[in-house]
């Protein structure tokens, strides 16, 4: 019987070894003591690590430090043994299995059954359950980003968890970088530059990105310390941040050309380079400049005679859009050979960089020419100097003299000591020796193109160097066509054009290669406006421009009195052709193009913002050049009736302030379009701001922008209760409301002659600055739960709200002297900073003795930058700040 309950109890054990469920009590009497040590190791799943159980039956579980609550030891046990001694165990806890962690051990007995024999055993052992010691968490290590400049990398929130060891601490909540911002790049925080030393949640990288942006080359690390949300003011570790930025290789492009020879760019090269090094598109090229001892690099050039506009270095050369990089060409200096290195910046279509240079290799000249370039209405005068350089190349000596070969009349004439059509000389003889240092001397001999011929003309010369040596040699002379030259303005409707002579004399060079001596003029129909001689702006006149009469550059009638005065109505483009006659005697046709059109206008209400339209730029351009606009530069308004800013949204946000030396354009960045307008605080008028225009060929222009600003509204438009009483306010409130700065008391009111508390300026201030910060010492009078929390405690945090033995009091009515303070405190804090002011700013006010000590230099600052005006001869520093007058002040400390 005894042997058959041994095999039963031995099947029940086994069965409940297998199903992993515990089996049915088991009886002292029905099982022998053995005593054996059977287990090697327990483990319990809520425990931190097994244990041996090899030496003793006395055994300890260790539970985490942060581990609540009773262990209950049947669920989660595991025991260990050797299954070739011992078939089978199992463990019993007859006492009962919860175990108190700190407390009492509980017993757990182990039934098993040895090898080889039908027997069941038993051996008693003790458990305790015991806390571990607190283990800290860590956040060591070091993250390492590399990149390839110019671009940008993320740093992630996966990252710097990686690095993180939680432990018994809670998950890491929030990081601090600390650090500087290389000369090769900027680190950003949701777009924006990263304030070293501010913290941030590791939560809001998702929405908030933390990028390092590299221009160039360069090897930076930042010091990143993390916290946690129990512990926000106690680092829990520090790591490395390393950036590795390698700067884009630079590639070279060459080209060749021959001596004295322009060479033309195309995009071709740029474009390979560019896909090389970005694998993006090419936008544009810039270039910097060659020292003009080598040569010059322009666009649109056609001949030395026109030689088309100076490549600028700040300029942009697209590809595929004007200003065209194949429209740019280098132009050897006359006697350069050798190789030229232009520095270049390249541009894909994703805004990436990569840097260059193109080599231009000039050949040297051929030894025996002698090479020249004019037009059909130029002379050219022959220099000794470059014929006894041919000779020294050739023979090695100085040179004695020359005998020309004439070329054929329908090129030109040769000429010995011409001045001018009426004076030309004598003809140059085929049989005369014309000599370096005597006379006739070669310097004496003129090249006069036939008028209308353009080509290249060649003169064969034998010269004979000092000992009679000779040798052949040509003179080449380029000879471009003077082209009909044309003067570009642009006017407003109702406006005066006068002439400038400077700009016809510069015609007169550019086709005769002499100044100016006088014009004649067509007359245009008076459909369009007429010619007057020392018009007046009041109408009056000296004559009306006759087209006989000759108008002078140095003498009178003089042709900077000639003006051109369009028809009232009158608007588009009208043409004033001329004749011209240079000091040389030499005639040229020209004309002058007069566009006339609107000026750009806007309206707007006294307060509020109206944004430009590079529309209405465009128009004006293609009106002034007949090409389309590229970029304008403004004049800046007086600050007496208003500010340009971009990129505006508010007084409180917005990009920048508009500069007069940036350039916008109208179709990248910075955009035309996003250049507002805002009148300054109660103006009312027109607004006129003037701004100079470049088309896509670099051309410029002159306009004026008109903004109406129409008469402040003597009541809100939001609140009932803000009205003619308030006047003064209205402005201020409406556009705070607008802001999303300030609100109303419900009902449509806004209670403006309420005192406001210390609490809700905090927060419309926070509103207007976008305080930031978190701090687990907030004031003790400041509920958590109360809508001017956060802001409260961001202003703690930073320093404005500094309050009093841990309280702030912010029910209580705000002082005006106090409200000046907090504002000034503001404004150190996001470096607004004013020109301090002194006591005696305060001069003009009978109760300034009133004002506290520690509010006097932010009293006296806001006076003297005339934000506070007071009421009278009265500053008031003790009265109770008002809802109209926060407004008020608010307003104008955010548009200053």
């Amino acid at each position: 019987m005894k042997r058959f309950l041994s095999c039963a109890l031995s099947l029940i054990l086994l069965v409940s070894l297998l199903a992993g469920v515990p089996a049915l009590p088991v009886y002292a009497d029905d099982i022998l003591e053995g005593g054996d040590l059977v287990l090697s190791e327990v483990s319990h799943s809520s425990a931190k690590t097994e244990v041996d159980a090899s030496q003793s039956v006395e055994l300890t579980l260790t539970v985490g430090y942060t581990f609540q609550g009773t262990v209950d030891l049947v669920q989660g046990i595991s025991i260990h043994y050797d299954k070739a001694k011992y078939p089978h165990a199992i463990a019993q806890f007859p006492d009962g299995s919860v175990a108190e962690v700190g407390g009492a051990a509980v017993r757990m007995r182990v039934v098993y059954q040895k090898k080889d024999d039908n027997n069941l055993y038993w051996t008693d052992y003790t458990i305790r359950v015991i806390r571990a010691e607190q283990s800290t968490a860590t956040f060591t290590g070091s993250i390492k980003k590399s990149l390839t400049a110019p671009a940008s990398v993320t740093i992630t929130a996966d990252e710097f968890t990686s690095r993180y060891q939680k432990n018994d601490e809670g998950e890491l909540y929030s990081l601090v970088i600390e650090g500087v911002n290389p000369s090769f790049g900027t680190l950003k925080y949701g777009g924006r530059n990263y304030e070293y030393g501010t913290s941030f949640r590791l939560a809001d990288l998702k929405s908030s990105p933390l990028t390092f942006t590299a221009s160039d080359g360069g090897d930076v690390s930042y010091l990143v310390s993390g916290y946690t949300r129990e512990e926000p003011e106690k680092p829990v570790g520090t790591i490395i941040l390393q950036i590795v930025a390698s700067a884009a290789s630079t590639e070279n492009i060459t080209l060749q050309t021959k001596y004295d020879t322009p060479v033309s760019l195309t995009a071709a090269p740029f474009e390979t380079v560019c896909k090389k090094v970005l694998d993006e598109e090419l936008s544009h090229v810039m270039f910097t400049l060659p020292s003009t001892s080598y040569g010059k690099l322009y666009t649109g050039y056609t001949s030395a005679a026109k030689p088309g506009t100076a490549v600028a270095e700040d300029r942009e050369y697209y590809r595929g859009k004007s200003p065209e990089l194949s429209s740019v060409s280098f132009v050897p200096k006359s006697g350069y050979s050798g190789t030229v290195t232009i520095n270049y910046t390249g541009v894909g279509v994703e805004g990436h960089s990569f840097t260059g240079k193109l080599l231009i290799e000039v050949s040297k000249r051929s030894q025996t020419i002698v090479s020249y370039a004019t037009n059909d209405k130029t002379p050219q005068t022959f220099s000794s100097t470059d014929f006894n350089t041919v000779c020294s190349y050739e023979k090695g000596k100085t040179l004695s003299h020359v005998v020309f070969t004439l070329p054929s009349s329908s090129y030109g004439k040769l000429y010995y000591s011409y001045s001018s059509p009426s004076d030309t000389g004598t003809a140059v003889s085929n049989k005369t020796k014309y000599y370096r240092s005597g006379s006739p001397n070669l310097s004496d001999i003129t090249f006069v193109p036939k008028e209308g011929y353009s080509g290249t003309v060649l003169i064969s010369y034998t010269g004979y160097d000092v000992d009679g040596g000779s040798y052949s040699g040509q003179v080449e002379i380029v000879v471009s066509k003077t082209e009909e030259q044309t003067l570009s303005y642009y006017m407003e409707q109702g406006g005066v054009l006068t002439l400038s002579s400077d700009d016809l004399n510069s015609a007169s060079k550019s086709a005769t290669g002499s100044n100016l001596s006088y014009v004649k003029f067509t007359l245009p129909s008076s459909s369009y406006g007429k010619l007057y001689y020392d018009y007046s702006v009041n109408g009056n006149y000296d004559s009306a421009v006759s087209s006989s009469t000759k108008y002078y550059r140095s003498s009178s009638p003089y042709l900077s009195a000639v003006s051109f005065v369009p028809k009232s109505t009158f608007t588009g483009s009208v043409t004033l052709t001329y004749t011209g006659t240079s000091t040389g005697g030499y005639s040229f046709t020209g004309k002058i193009k007069v566009y006339v059109g609107k000026p750009v206008k806007y309206q707007t209400g006294s307060g509020s913002s109206v944004a430009f339209d590079s529309a209405d730029f465009n128009a004006a351009c293609k009106n002034a050049t007949g090409r389309t606009l590229n970029y304008v530069k403004f004049t800046l308004p007086s600050k007496s009736s208003g500010t340009l800013y971009y990129d505006f949204t508010s007084l409180s946000q917005y990009g920048s302030k508009v500069s007069s030396s940036t350039k916008y354009y109208r179709s990248s960045s910075p955009y035309l379009s996003s250049v507002s307008f805002v009148p300054a605080e109660g103006y009312s008028g027109t607004v006129s701001i003037s701004y100079t225009g470049y088309d896509s060929e670099g051309y410029s222009f002159t306009g004026k922008v008109a903004v109406e600003v129409t008469q402040p509204r003597d009541s809100s438009r939001y609140f009932r209760d803000v009205t003619k009483s308030h006047k003064w306010a209205v402005e201020a409130i409406d556009n705070l409301y607008e802001e999303k700065i300030v609100g109303g008391v419900g009902d449509s009111t806004f209670q403006p002659q309420s005192n406001i508390t210390r609490g809700d300026f905090i927060l419309m201030l926070s509103r207007a600055f976008d305080f930031k910060g978190t701090s687990s010492n907030p004031f003790r009078d400041v509920p958590r739960n109360s809508y001017y929390y956060d802001a409260i405690t961001a202003a703690k945090v930073l320093g404005i709200a500094q309050g009093s033995d841990g309280y702030f009091r912010p029910g209580d009515p705000l002082t005006r002297e106090d409200a000046m303070v907090l504002v000034m405190r503001t404004l150190d804090t996001y470096d607004r900073s004013l020109t301090k002011g002194s006591y005696s700013n305060l001069s003009g006010f009978v109760d300034r003795s009133d004002i506290s000590s520690y509010a006097m230099e932010s009293v006296a600052t806001l006076v003297r930058a005339e934000l506070i005006q007071g009421d009278g001869d009265t500053i008031n520093p003790k009265g109770r700040m008002t809802r109209a007058e926060m407004a008020v002040l608010l307003y104008r400390v955010i548009k200053y």
